[in-house]
């Protein structure tokens, strides 16, 4: 409908994020809550998603998406680690 471009914008953005830098951030019920999100294969080669979900400030959002990103790389690196899957993050 009417709301397809902007979320097809908000869709591809996220996309090349999450293909540049292993994870996508997002404002997740825009004013209360923002995310850092990734997608990854587990051992049973199924896709997963995680996030991290955080109370939404404009001002602080690039400090809070660098504290997270990389907690959630870890976090799936470790997952990924007690499972025995390699390369995990997609």
């Amino acid at each position: 409908g009417d709301e397809w471009p902007a979320l097809h914008k908000e869709l591809s953005r996220g996309i090349a994020q999450a293909q540049a830098q292993g994870y996508c951030s997002a404002n997740y019920q825009p004013g209360h809550l923002t995310a850092v999100g990734a997608a990854f294969h587990g051992p049973d080669h199924q896709w997963y998603g995680l996030n991290i979900s955080f109370p939404h400030k404009p001002s602080e959002k690039p400090r809070d998406v660098a504290r997270y990103a990389p907690l959630l790389l870890g976090l799936i690196e470790k997952i990924g680690a007690s499972c025995g899957a390699e390369d995990s993050v997609e």
